[in-house]
């Protein structure tokens, strides 16, 4: 067991930092409530004959609380711009020292190229899952803070536009829905940069560099897709709503804005279908990717 934490030494710190983070978010969150309350209190002891014009401070449901600090609170903001380095820096930690330390060549004498290739995108595949691990971890701890799922509230207070919700017609049945959707989308995510992680990695000298390359990659495609979505949200319209399913405003959308997850969900799996081609593509040949393995 110790040994298994020394080789993933840098996951489990990424995944303690990203709880941090959110533990934090929930503990300015509370500092905020406990001060509201205070000024509610000292305004009903002020005034008492006013007490019906003041709306009593109260703890809404989990989901609408999370994407409220993830909107509004500085830290878990910055989570829309730096999240996805909960991912890329573990995947590229662990298949940098898989691949550019040489060790390739050892592992390659017990098993084929190809073999090796499958087994190394499935380890980062599971890495990756640290970032759905972490957003877990968020939404639980703001459970724990207001202790309520009441997504029948989260679908009122919220105005985004939401359509295959209306198919749902069992409150608790809405919840797990929306859960399932909202994490299948952060698995895709991770898929996807654990495969930019690969790519750049090829032709990286060291492991922050492979980093800061696989991240610039991500950037790009984040900034393509929003350029998309403008285009064809501007152009298309039309009942099968496909200016905004299969091409969103932006992957970092699925942090902090609440709609059908559901709707974003085809447009990552294309992404990671078409990020997975570019690992294939970019390791294909066996005697270029051992020469440049060191």
């Amino acid at each position: 067991m110790i040994d298994f934490i020394k080789r993933h030494q840098v996951t489990f710190l990424t995944l303690l930092v990203g709880i941090c983070i959110f533990g934090y978010g929930v503990l300015k969150r509370r500092e905020r409530d406990i001060k509201d309350q205070k000024i509610y209190n000292e305004i009903v002891e002020k005034y008492p004959e006013h007490v019906t014009k003041f709306p009593r401070p109260k703890k809404v449901d989990t989901l609408s609380i999370y994407f409220n600090e993830l909107n509004s609170s500085e830290i878990l903001y910055s989570l829309g711009f730096v999240g996805g380095l909960l991912a890329i820096v573990p995947c590229c930690f662990l298949f940098y020292r898989h691949y550019k330390t040489g060790f390739i060549q050892n592992e390659l004498t017990r098993m084929s190229y190809k073999k090796w290739l499958l087994k190394m995108i499935f380890k980062m595949y599971i890495t990756s899952l640290v970032l759905v691990f972490t957003v877990s971890f968020g939404i639980f701890l703001f459970y724990l803070y207001c202790g309520n799922f009441d997504i029948q509230y989260t679908l009122e207070h919220f105005s985004t536009e939401a359509p295959f919700f209306s198919g749902v017609a069992d409150p608790n049945s809405k919840q797990v829905y929306f859960l399932f959707w909202y994490l299948m989308n952060f698995i895709c995510f991770g898929m996807i940069l654990s495969n930019l992680s690969m790519i750049t990695c090829k032709k990286s000298k060291n492991v922050f560099m492979n980093i800061i390359l696989a991240y610039i990659l991500f950037l790009g495609i984040e900034l393509c897709s929003e350029l998309l979505y403008f285009i064809f949200d501007g152009n298309i319209k039309n009942p099968l709503y496909i200016g905004k399913i299969f091409i969103p405003n932006g992957i970092n959308n699925l942090w902090g804005h609440f709609s059908d997850p559901i709707i974003l969900f085809p447009f990552m799996i294309f992404l990671s279908i078409f990020s997975c081609i570019g690992v294939l593509f970019c390791y294909r040949k066996k005697e270029g990717v051992l020469l440049e393995s060191s």
